[in-house]
């Protein structure tokens, strides 16, 4: 927890500048972020963490505009993607007006 503390302004700095940048607005956009649990995925854990309060302070809405989720056991792998992928799709191919 520590060594996260040193980090964690920098990288929430860094997803700031960059969806910023790339003019990316919920009005125009979702956003799916997930990890699993298993084997490298749960690397990804505080990195998660940081970039939804971005999101949200951007204007994302969660399960609207935004959905993060985590897949307890899963690995990060061709497998495990595909064992979850009908998720992300049905969330950014679904009509605007179809809430989660």
């Amino acid at each position: 927890i520590e060594r996260q503390g040193t980090w964690r302004p920098a990288i929430i700095a860094a997803f700031s500048d960059y969806f910023v940048s790339k003019h990316l607005r919920p009005n125009n956009h979702r956003i799916w972020v997930d990890h699993g649990t298993g084997f490298l995925d749960h690397h990804y854990v505080a990195y998660q963490q940081a970039m939804i309060p971005v999101l949200e302070n951007l204007g994302y809405v969660d399960g609207q505009t935004l959905v993060a989720r985590v897949y307890e056991g899963a690995n990060h792998n061709e497998t495990a993607w595909r064992a979850r992928l009908r998720d992300p799709l049905t969330f950014l191919l679904r009509p605007r007006s179809q809430p989660q």
